[in-house]
């Protein structure tokens, strides 16, 4: 069923459902705690849906639900190209050429731990297109048949067509062995599993038929098949042990198959073995699980109906009376529907569709199950565009669809193992007297060595020093971080104090000016706000800082022939503009025509050594600001100029580049490419 429905994998965030197990149970609560809870995570759903009452949770497929050889292949292309050779259309196979590369790589595989060992990890792990292929031998060896036909086809058409590509020849084959899947899967298989004589016949491509899974059908209908899994094999040491020493060849495969095809499962009926109902795997935390009670709660987790309002649905008369599920299993076992009635309080209006569809089975599905069953997949095949059958998609002619349809799955056998035509009977879905390899008896649970019981994983054993050091260090954090945040703001305090006392001893006011030998306010732009700034000139250098004493800009005076200083002639002649080479203007407010005076006496008899000196020019005050060259505007000067450059250089269209005119006056570009 993997091949058109995966809707097992949890949902992020997590939300969990655990189920209460009954006081005193056997294998889950032998000690009689009352305690024991079995852990169910709740299923992905669609993010758009879940959030409101006519808006119910929507389970989300992971893989496609078309019969397209998604188990096969994978249900996407990296998935897919991870398993081919890419040489003669071959998928990837180990040293003998007859089993799967073994996975080496984190693909998304099946990776539960095994119950009996503990072992996990990608150790023993085939390469399969089914993310649960390595659930148990059987599931291998069925990804190992597909695995082989499509090397074995694609070995016929490199010899028929030697001059293909390896595309070519991979998707031709693929091609073919999803038909051949299709039409086993529907056309042998299904009647078979479902207890009737055949199925309707192709009507052809139904458009406007909707083919994706149903609720029903994900989660109750398809998992009939559990009460067909027999408790045990004839074989030893190989269900749960992934590196099984009796699987190490192609030979191994084969004599598992051929026993595969003789093995009669368990009647289908309302009874599911203990190894399933008490001994199904579980999650790290909790060994072993219940699959009966998992796929109730599965059906919870997705809202199904209730087994009459199912009935109903498909067109089938709702049952009033507990009997009437399966009268002649009433006939036998009148208890179990006296408990089952006495489980649901009596009312037949809360009976859950699981429970339901498997207690009318009696040999075959019963009619909701089967009817669950046909319903989906003739969806599937009338709305599959791509289905062999179509005439209309040109995948095949007719000769080749009439040879599909004569391939069946014991040919495939044949075709991929060992295995004479005797060895295997021509119907391998059923077994009859006469039929080859008979096996002695079924297997019950009476001749089996007990499995061993579940075990929980305490995630705080063995880890006590480390839970000590992890919540003592979450407890010391708050008052470690509060302590190494008051060093940092005592040590900026006695930074300013420090500051304060020296603007003090300045006789400046230490609350509106920088701690600084000259104090003024820098002007920023048209646009930007004055800041008070203290200006000190020391060694050739002359910095700006703010009112903390952080430095703002640090300028080289030194290597100068001289300093070009503008004054404003003008509104108390306060304003100052000094031009240094090489970087963006420095304009100065200063509190009167005294102060200013003082700091370009100051600047000329620092620098008097170094250079000439200062050369000063007066204009007024707007003229002033508009000869300035901003941070700004020089920063889109410099990239301007570099967009120019790397035009030319890349003889690409200049006028891309932008506007050098545009950006500034004529004298602003001349300082541009003074610099």
């Amino acid at each position: 069923m993997y091949e058109i429905v995966d809707s097992t994998q949890p949902g992020c965030p997590p939300e969990f459902m655990q189920i209460p197990v009954p006081l005193g149970d056997p294998v889950f609560d032998p000690n009689r705690t009352g305690k024991t809870l079995l852990p169910f995570q709740r299923g992905r759903w669609a993010k758009d849906t879940g959030q409101s009452p006519n808006n119910p949770r929507t389970q989300v497929n992971h893989v496609t639900a078309w019969m397209d050889g998604s188990s096969i292949y994978g249900s996407s292309g990296s998935w897919c190209d991870a398993l081919r050779s890419f040489s003669r259309g071959c998928l990837d196979s180990g040293s003998g050429g007859d089993l799967p590369k073994h996975s080496t790589r984190p693909y998304f595989m099946w990776n539960s731990v095994d119950p009996s060992t503990g072992q996990h990890g990608r150790d023993g792990l085939y390469q399969f297109g089914n993310a649960r292929g390595n659930e148990n031998v059987f599931t291998v060896a069925e990804g190992i048949i597909w695995f082989r036909y499509h090397n074995h086809l694609a070995s016929k058409l490199q010899e028929q067509h030697p001059l293909w590509s390896d595309e070519e020849l991979f998707q031709s084959a693929r091609k073919m062995v999803v038909a051949t899947f299709q039409n086993i899967a529907f056309y042998e298989w299904l009647p078979l599993y479902l207890g009737i004589p055949t199925v309707p016949a192709y009507p052809g491509y139904q458009k406007h038929v909707d083919p994706g899974i149903s609720p029903e059908f994900q989660a109750a209908a398809m998992r009939f098949g559990s009460t067909m899994v027999p408790p045990g094999v004839y074989m030893r040491n190989s269900f749960w042990n992934r590196e099984n020493p009796n699987l190490r060849t192609g030979r191994d495969i084969d004599d598992l198959i051929m026993g595969m095809a003789s093995q009669i499962a368990e009647k289908e009926d309302n009874i599911v073995v203990e190894d399933l109902r008490d001994y199904m795997y579980g999650p790290l935390k909790f060994s072993r699980s219940d699959l009966v009670a998992l796929t109730v709660q599965r059906g919870r987790d997705s809202g199904l109906p209730s087994y009459n309002q199912a009935r109903a649905a498909f067109n089938l008369e709702p049952v009033s009376h507990w009997g009437e599920i399966n009268p002649q299993l009433n006939k036998t076992s009148p208890q179990l529907f006296r408990d089952l009635a006495e489980l649901y309080g009596n009312d037949i209006s809360k009976l859950e569709l699981f429970p339901g569809g498997l207690l009318e089975s009696s040999g075959s599905p019963g009619p909701l199950f089967s009817t669950i069953i046909l319903d989906q997949f003739q969806r599937i095949r009338d709305g599959d565009r791509y289905w062999f059958e179509n005439n209309k998609n040109g995948l095949f002619t007719a000769e080749e669809v009439q040879a599909i349809r004569n391939t069946s799955f014991h040919s495939v056998l044949l075709a991929v193992t060992s295995a004479e035509p005797g060895d295997i009977q021509d119907n391998v879905f059923l077994w009859r007297d006469g039929d080859p390899c008979p096996q002695p008896e079924q297997v019950n649970v009476a001749a089996l060595h007990p499995c061993t019981n579940a075990t929980a994983l305490n995630y705080f054993a063995g880890s006590q020093v480390g839970f000590a050091v992890t919540v003592a260090a979450l407890f010391l954090f708050p008052p470690v971080s509060f302590l190494l945040a008051y060093v940092v703001a005592y040590y900026r305090k006695s930074k300013f104090q420090r500051y304060q006392r020296k603007r003090r001893s300045l006789g400046g006011s230490v609350e509106e000016t920088p701690a600084a030998e000259v104090t003024a306010c820098e002007w920023q732009g048209p646009k930007g706000p004055l800041r008070p700034v203290g200006v000190e000139v020391q060694e050739g250098r002359l910095r700006v800082v703010d009112c903390g004493g952080s430095t703002l800009r640090s300028l080289n005076l030194t290597g100068q022939d001289h300093l070009e200083a503008l004054l404003s002639s003008n509104r108390q002649r306060r304003a100052l503009l000094l031009k240094i080479p090489k970087e963006y203007d420095l304009v100065l407010f200063f509190e009167d025509e005294s102060k200013r005076s003082d700091f370009v006496g100051r600047l000329g008899s620092e620098l008097w050594g170094g250079i000439q000196g200062v050369r000063t020019r007066e204009l007024k005050e707007q003229d002033l600001l508009k000869e300035a060259v901003t941070r700004e505007q020089r920063e889109r000067i410099v990239e301007t100029f570099f967009r120019h450059a790397f035009a030319q250089v890349l003889e690409i269209d200049k006028r891309d580049a932008g506007d050098l005119k545009g950006l500034s006056s004529r004298r602003t570009r001349r300082r541009s490419s003074a610099s």
